[in-house]
């Protein structure tokens, strides 16, 4: 074995039960000299009362005992059943500290009167509570006996018996006992809340060392992409776009001599936790102490907890920052929720008429989550405890009655075709991100400080200043060029056009879709091969159209429209990265309930007819496929969406176990070649085998092909590894950046200090042939690693490891006949500890594994191939 310790591990359950069972015969044992009845020593919460009231009283328990159970049922109870309760993050908090806090004081009572009850002294009750199977059996099986006259002390007694019986070396070690019992406790409790909220002092000191990374280092001058104006679009398709758009709101900007900025921040876990958002806050600050002409209006809340001074904690309040200074302008009542329609609405009627402006910009700043919405309020949580979602956005900014020169999200996944169509009645420009953003989101000095000192900037010149900065921003950040982030602001006036060309080509080959299998066969290979952004469904526009099997002409002419609406996007994003999202249901198929309403709201009447067609298809089919998990098929024929006609629509030929034709080193997988043109993509997967079982190496981005094209098998024996631990992979998106160099990525599933389900997120380089250096770049609670944006958002920003963390990689494990047994760990804890975790490319030679392809076919089905066995050192075996 080269990593596992199955054997080891796979005996912890039985030392475990073996302990419980030995603490039961002992609590017995206990009862019967107690002189209560044994059998109800079996019984939970009934047998520490007993003991409570045998070896003291009986109400203190009742007491602390229901208040424990009060907070498990809001906090901890009501997560484990899948029940939701409406309570903020700091309400949580508090709540999970008076848990701990009874239960423990539970504990010791009980152990510390038992103790006495049986003649000894608070050292016995260290062993209790430290080693507490051994001195439970001390208890039960030494000739203790229950001593009824120190139950029946009174106060008095117990005091003058504690003074007068105990020597000075029972004295000092009763003091130091109970100093290590309350450290322990303290740093327990203490422990367990920094888990749920880092105190003030250590976000402070993350957050100064942050702003000092990129305070005066960010320029906002570096290189952005224009793609109406570099070339990329011609001059008679532009000039066409201009004749056939809409004059712009704004388009005059010389006599604008201050610009307001109203800024919807809703705070939520993010600044909470970490203080994201006072980053952006120190930011806008020094942004307008550079000139007199600019301020925000800001409506701010949804947060327990603001590290900016002059927010108040745990209130929704309306503030000014103008001349790098926080004015408070009203706090709104207790229970307004940031996360409903009407709260924007009247934010902005309120700003607009109080701070009326010649330029007006509106910024957002929180989760997002693309067509699921915008903004999760976690101070009063929403009672259908959604976002914001994009039509209510839309109807509360149409309600405001004002035009906007620019409106902004700092948050995730936004810069969609369906946002931008939605807000162009009500703006000229759109800024947002096609990708998830990391924690510290857009940055604002640099672009800011010069429209406060330059009112009149225009406003392309300010994005590609947004642009530019975040890429700059992110570069001293994290180290180097993020190409897996991007920024771009759309010019809505030319989004009609943009949507018109790319809705009119998918309409044609819908129209073909029922006699005309190979329309569908393009569509499904486009949407599969498209850049597909972190929420499942969300892929690049240009770079379907780059996908599609049509002429270069055409594909010109559909992309020059949509260039004509991309104003000016980063640089620094992977090739395939274009600055314009859409939607198209694939991958998440169960998901497509949620966006086919937004879609209906949105007035998107093509599109939807569309995607109900192809989302049909795909979902009608039998065998395993990404739509409903790997192994289970769904019946979506009750859906609003679902179109009965299209049922049993197939394409291609499902079947697994696809026979291999070995060709020299590799292995030439066997279909024919109309078989070929119905798979869209493929991964390698691997299976290695540990003393009786097989524990399932998840998949990885390897294969070769052919003359023709065709997915090859070909394996070079390494397989990824953490700390020379191999690893479960799920490939993500491979980023290709250019000169040959693209970078890989992918999850790991793991738990957090033997607890909490986490997902890894690891990432290496390849240059050419050459495998590049890989590193984890952190992690994110697996909760939190959710497709349901119409809830939660997309998580912004990954979390870092602590030196005092412990990982343990999971697996799923499968008997010699393939039966799924467990997803378990197979290895010993690992430390992260100061040296952090390592990705490395293990020699696996030696060991014996089953490796296979696993094909994606048009209709998003899995396909398998055929086993490879490889048996140490003998090579490879069909």
């Amino acid at each position: 074995m080269i990593f596992y310790s199955y054997s080891i591990l796979n005996f912890i359950p039985y030392l475990l039960a073996a302990i419980m069972l030995f603490r039961v015969i002992c609590r017995w044992k206990i009862f019967s000299k107690m002189g209560a009845r044994p059998w109800k020593s079996l019984i939970p919460i009934v047998s520490d009362y007993i003991i409570f009231k045998k070896c003291w009283r009986g109400w203190p328990f009742v007491i602390l005992i229901l208040i424990a159970i009060a907070m498990a049922l809001f906090v901890q109870v009501t997560a484990y059943m899948d029940i939701y309760l409406p309570i903020p993050t700091y309400v949580k908090s508090n709540m999970i500290f008076v848990y701990l806090v009874s239960i423990m004081a539970i504990v010791i009572m009980q152990y510390k009167h038992m103790a006495f009850a049986f003649g000894h002294d608070i050292g016995y009750l260290m062993g209790l509570l430290f080693l507490n199977p051994i001195f439970l059996g001390m208890m039960a099986f030494s000739k203790d006996y229950f001593h009824e006259d120190r139950v029946a002390m009174t106060r008095k007694e117990l005091c003058d018996y504690t003074k007068n019986n105990r020597t000075l070396t029972q004295k000092i070690l009763s003091t130091v006992s109970a100093m290590v019992i309350l450290f322990a406790c303290t740093g327990y409790i203490g422990y367990v809340m920094m888990k749920e909220q880092q105190p003030a002092f250590m976000v402070n000191k993350v957050l100064s060392e942050t702003y000092k990374s990129t305070d005066g280092k960010v320029s906002g001058h570096g290189k952005v992409i224009y793609p109406s104006i570099d070339g990329i679009t011609n001059k008679a398709s532009a000039e066409y776009a201009a004749a056939e758009a809409r004059e712009p709101f704004f388009p005059d900007k010389s006599g604008v001599k201050e610009t307001t900025v109203y800024m919807y921040l809703i705070g939520s876990d993010l600044e909470d936790a970490d203080g994201s958002a006072s980053i952006n806050l120190a930011q806008i600050k020094d942004a307008t102490a550079a000139g007199s002409n600019l301020k925000f209006i800001i409506e701010a809340g949804g947060t327990g907890r603001w590290f900016t001074d002059g927010f108040k904690n745990r209130k929704t309040g309306r503030y000014m920052i103008k001349d790098g200074e926080v004015t408070q302008l009203e706090l709104l009542p207790s229970n307004t929720c940031m996360s409903k329609e009407k709260t924007l609405e009247n934010f902005l009627k309120w700003a607009n008429k109080n701070y009326p402006s010649d330029r007006k910009m509106l910024f957002f700043w929180d989760h997002g989550g693309g067509l699921g919405g915008f903004g999760v309020d976690d101070l009063n949580i929403r009672e259908d405890q959604k976002m914001l979602s994009a039509d209510e956005i839309t109807d509360a900014i149409k309600a405001s009655g004002a035009k906007y020169d620019l409106i902004a999200f700092d948050a995730c996944l936004m810069q969609t075709m369906e946002i931008a169509l939605s807000l162009e009645p009500y703006a000229d420009y759109l800024l947002a991100s096609e990708e998830s953003e990391p924690s510290s989101g857009m940055y604002y000095t640099a672009a800011f400080a010069r429209l406060a000192q330059e009112p009149d900037l225009s406003t392309l010149k300010f994005g590609a200043m947004m642009c530019s900065s975040y890429d700059q921003s992110l570069e001293l950040l994290k180290g180097r060029p993020q190409a897996g982030y991007t920024m771009s602001m759309t010019e809505l006036r030319h989004m009609p056009a943009a949507a018109d060309a790319f809705i009119y080509y998918i309409s044609q080959l819908d129209r073909r879709f029922r006699y005309d299998k190979d329309s569908f066969i393009d569509m499904s290979t486009a949407r599969s091969k498209s850049y597909e952004f972190q929420m499942d469904d969300q892929i690049d526009l240009i770079d379907f159209i780059n996908q599609s099997d049509i002429s270069d002409k055409e594909k010109s002419q559909i992309i020059s429209k949509i260039n004509n609406a991309i104003a000016v996007r980063s640089s620094a994003s992977a090739n395939h990265i274009n600055g314009l999202a859409v939607y198209m249901p694939y991958d998440d198929i169960m998901g497509y309930a949620g966006a086919y309403e937004t879609l209906k709201k949105l007035n998107l009447n093509s599109e939807t007819k569309v995607y109900n067609d192809f989302a049909t298809i795909i979902g009608s089919q039998e065998g395993p496929n990404k739509t409903g998990g790997e192994e289970y098929d769904f019946d979506y024929s009750h859906e609003d969406w679902y179109v009965k006609s299209l049922e049993g629509y197939d394409v291609s030929v499902y079947k697994n176990n696809i026979p291999l034709i070995k060709k020299g080193s590799e292995y030439a997988i066997d279909l024919s070649d109309k078989e070929w043109e119905t798979i869209t993509g493929y991964e390698q997967g691997l299976r290695m085998k540990v003393g009786s079982r097989y524990a399932d190496l998840g998949s990885d981005n390897i294969f070769d092909v052919d003359k023709d094209g065709h997915y090859m098998i070909e394996f070079n024996d390494t397989w990824v590894a953490i700390n020379g631990v191999l690893v479960a992979l799920h490939p993500g998106t491979p980023k290709d950046v250019g000169d040959g160099k693209v970078i890989y990525s992918g999850t790991v599933d793991a738990t957090l200090n033997f607890m909490d389900p986490i997902k890894i997120y690891i990432e290496w380089v390849d240059i050419g042939d050459q495998e590049g250096k890989g590193e984890v770049l952190g992690y994110l609670r697996a909760d939190e690693d959710s497709d349901d944006i119409d809830e939660n958002g997309m998580p912004r920003g990954i979390k870092q490891f602590k030196t005092s963390n412990v990982v343990t990689f999971l697996y799923d494990w499968y008997d010699s006949d393939g039966n799924y047994l467990s997803t378990a760990a197979g290895h010993l804890p690992i430390n992260i500890g100061t040296s952090g975790l390592k990705v490395t490319q293990k020699d696996i030679s030696s060991e014996e594994y089953y490796y296979y392809g696993l094909l994606r076919d048009v209709l998003n089905r899995t396909i398998k191939t055929e086993e490879l066995h490889h048996l140490p050192h003998k090579g490879h075996h069909h």
